[in-house]
């Protein structure tokens, strides 16, 4: 095998895969339209080439019967129905297999006997015979004689095709009948006819091998198919078989043939051509890592400078400044450069949902209109393959949990397609991916009940929980009103697992739900976990990194401002009360004790907020994120770590494990 083209065949089968996937989607919504047809049958024949070249041979004869089939559709000789759809999905979903045994192994292990035996006998044309014929071939059968649809074709290179045709006739009289030929020899005249195929039903004693190969024999044949011919067999085209591939093709083919791209529209005159590259994911992180250590250097040399020009009045100092100055311009361009070469759309996200809402809702008996918006929005593609489980399972539990039947929305005065929305855009330096539903929304009783049952909460933490709290019961561990545990709404875990997912990627996720009417999830993503904007403070003589992103407000209080509740100091800001949390116990006595004002942080994790006591504002700047390594392995209320200027290690606070060491605090 070629194993030094196998990054670039997987690429391609990966978009090509892609393109399939979305066009079988297209496909069944939208009919037989001539372009969709003809981007699906591109796409196969593009794999059937490639899997060629490269040596997949039982890749390249299932791409080659979906090209048989789909060529079908596109000749008018047969209409795309759900039966189709699901056949085309079935054998994506082989092709699918397929590519992860190649990625794994090298080679192919999957069988592909079954789909290519469906694909055979979907694609076969069941003609409808004249009831004289049709008793014809019936009593051939009686008598014990063999009745076979002849598929042939004949070379491109044959110049005389009404005499070859007729002595293909002559041929096949002298061994049986021929019950019915088309065309007939007698009226093929001496213009050639492109492609010519040969429909003849025959009967004789022949076996179906033996016939096979004495057809394929003749001169001037290229190809020939032999199918038995079953009585119920009705239809309005003749047969025309599926052939095997001509002997001269080459392994590698072109996209399509010369006819085949006269049937699709020129390109637009005034699409502009942007010239691209390919580059692995490898070395867009190592030049992440470089442009790391660049910033990393750059902040050195800026306190350097800073310190030079507090000791010395030298002219060089000036200098020193200028090349900071510079250095920071030009580290900062580089550093949006490599950010955005590694940002991608998010539709390549986007697109695996459609597939899978719409296997969802068929076996869920719902009907579903999945609206996508947003495709273009760009994230890092760390978070996009991160992010991937959580919309996933969001997506299905809408469907399952959220939309409801089509009985029970008529009931209800809706339409009996339910619109599940997912949509994506920038906001605030940050990514929002919104998932909504226009379904029967959640219902914060049944879902205090349901805690209640499961012990999750007490009775009078429930007689005291907002609706809005009580909603917000599905993410604790262990939660599901589901009545019935099946493969798609799960064993009563899930939305616990999606919101700490979200958090350990320096999101948040908010709910919004109004009974009887849908429900909206809202994710905060940051555009990159890489390089991030942090406040550095210190705190008991330690220097920490908090996320300017969860930083509200900076406030100064003194100690007079904090009260007890509970046994728990407190902050009254702006008519709310919000619990004091420290690094350590000692940040939160001193605040207590002292008499002047000191820094108070106000974070924000989705619509809570608490105040973070610390002993001193360092200032803010970039930090490049470094995970803390097997070695130190995950640290609770540690996010990860970055090299300071003077070349010490901070650490990153995780601001969702503080609202957790506030506790049961009500805000």
């Amino acid at each position: 095998m070629l194993t030094e083209y196998k990054d670039v065949f997987l690429e391609e089968l990966e978009e090509q895969l892609q393109v399939m996937d979305d066009c079988i989607l297209e496909l069944e919504r939208e009919g037989g339209r001539a372009e969709i047809v003809q981007n699906l049958f591109r796409a196969a024949h593009t794999l059937k080439g490639s899997s060629a070249a490269m040596g997949f041979e039982e890749m390249k004869r299932l791409t080659h019967q979906m090209e048989h089939l789909l060529d079908q559709v596109r000749s008018g000789a047969k209409e795309v129905t759900t039966a189709m759809a699901d056949l085309l999905f079935k054998a994506l979903d082989t092709l699918k297999l397929m590519k992860s045994d190649i990625e794994q192994q090298d080679h192919c292990t999957v069988s592909i006997g079954v789909i290519l035996q469906e694909l055979e006998a979907f694609a076969v044309e069941k003609p409808e015979l004249e009831p004289s014929l049709q008793k014809k071939a019936e009593d051939a059968l009686d008598q014990g004689l063999s009745v076979y649809w002849l598929s042939i074709s004949l070379a491109p290179d044959c110049v005389i095709q009404g005499a070859r045709a007729y002595v293909i006739r002559t041929f096949l009289e002298e061994w049986g009948e021929v019950m019915e030929m088309s065309p007939d020899p007698d009226e093929l005249g001496d213009e050639l006819v492109k492609d010519l195929r040969l429909s003849i039903l025959y009967a004789g004693s022949q076996e179906q091998q033996e016939l096979q190969a004495a057809l394929e024999g003749l001169v001037d044949v290229a190809a020939a198919a032999v199918k038995p011919y079953q009585p119920e067999e009705s239809g309005k085209n003749r047969a025309r078989e599926d052939l095997p591939e001509e002997p001269h093709s080459q392994l590698l083919e072109p996209a399509g043939t010369a006819e085949e791209l006269k049937r699709e529209e020129p390109p637009s005159a005034d699409k502009a051509k942007t010239a691209t590259v390919r580059v692995s994911v490898e070395r867009l992180d190592h030049l992440m890592n470089l442009v790391g250590e660049l910033v990393i250097d750059q902040t050195r040399i800026h306190q350097i400078e800073r310190r030079q020009r507090a000791l010395l009045r030298d002219e060089s100092v000036g200098d020193l400044g200028h090349v900071s100055d510079h250095l920071t311009r030009i580290i900062s361009e580089l550093q949006d450069s490599v950010m955005k070469a590694r940002m991608l759309p998010i539709e390549q996200l986007f697109n695996r949902f459609p597939r899978m809402i719409r296997d969802l809702s068929r076996h869920l008996g719902k009907e579903v209109d999945l609206v996508m918006e947003g495709k273009d929005t760009e994230l890092d593609r760390t978070l996009i393959e991160e992010i991937a489980d959580p919309l996933i399972h969001l997506l299905r539990n809408a469907v399952d949990h959220g939309l409801e039947e089509p009985e029970r929305r008529a009931r209800a005065g809706k339409p009996e397609q339910g619109t599940l929305t997912i949509r994506a855009a920038h906001e605030d330096n940050q990514v929002v991916i919104c998932v909504e539903d226009d379904g029967a929304g959640i219902d914060p009783e049944q879902v205090k009940a349901s805690a209640l049952r499961k012990g999750i909460i007490q009775p009078e933490e429930a007689a005291a929980m907002t609706d809005k709290e009580a909603v917000e019961l599905i993410f604790r561990p262990g939660f599901s009103t589901a009545q019935a545990v099946s493969d798609i709404s799960g064993r009563g875990v899930g939305m616990d697992i999606v919101r700490s997912h979200i958090e350990k990627l320096n999101g948040l996720i908010d709910i919004r739900t109004r009974l009887g009417e849908g429900t909206i999830f809202k994710i905060r993503l940051p555009l990159t976990l890489a390089i991030i904007t942090g406040l550095m403070v210190k705190t008991s003589g330690q220097t920490l990194i908090v996320p300017m992103s969860n930083i509200v407000e900076i406030v100064r209080v003194t100690g007079k401002d904090v009260e007890n509740v509970r046994g728990r100091p407190v902050l009254v800001f702006r008519e709310q009360v919000l619990p004091v949390v420290g690094i350590t116990n000692l940040s939160v006595q001193t605040l207590q004790q002292s008499g002047r004002p000191v820094p108070v942080l106000i974070v924000g994790y989705a619509e809570k907020r608490l105040a973070l006591a610390v002993d001193e504002l360092i200032g803010n700047q970039e930090i490049v994120v470094k995970s803390l390594g097997s070695y130190v392995g995950k640290v609770e209320g540690i996010a990860g770590a970055t090299i300071l200027g003077d070349g010490r290690v901070a650490l990153i606070l995780e601001i969702a494990a503080l609202f957790n060491q506030a506790g049961g605090f009500r805000y």
